[in-house]
């Protein structure tokens, strides 16, 4: 029987080289992040986010994103026409663009840029790079 210490170590080492993936549902973006990152999971009429622990809790309003962020993550509000994000101190802040989300991170986390035909989301160091193509507005 192999010791808790060795599995650990072993899964470490597999999470460890990819910790952000992008998938597409409903043509939002669905973010599924590795360990100690947060979950981010799209509704059909917008995006729903659900964190994994350690990162903010995301919960979205019909028609749009509300964001309502968990203790020791980032505060994020919502306003009309768009979201418009800002950040708690030592999370990142997000500013919205009037076409769509432009997100800005801080200096210790991910920079997030949306192109015209959807979120396009370039990481800084040490942080995922996202790229999304479908529009969701299209879709929708």
């Amino acid at each position: 029987m192999k010791s808790k210490r060795y599995t650990k170590n072993k899964i470490r080492k597999k999470t460890s080289r990819v910790r952000w993936t992008l998938h597409s549902a409903f043509g939002c973006p669905t973010l599924h992040s590795a360990f100690g990152c947060p979950t981010l999971h799209s509704a059909s009429d917008g995006p729903t986010h659900h964190s994994a622990s350690g990162g903010p809790t995301h919960h979205s309003a019909s028609g749009g994103p509300t964001h309502h962020s968990a203790s020791g993550g980032p505060t994020l509000h919502s306003a009309f026409g768009g979201p418009i994000l800002h950040s708690a101190s030592g999370g990142p802040t997000l500013h919205s663009a009037s076409g769509g989300p432009t997100l800005h991170s801080a200096s210790d986390g991910p920079t997030l840029h949306s192109a015209s035909d959807g979120p396009t989301l370039h990481s800084a160091s040490g942080g995922p790079t996202l790229h999304f193509a479908i529009n969701p507005i299209d879709i929708m």
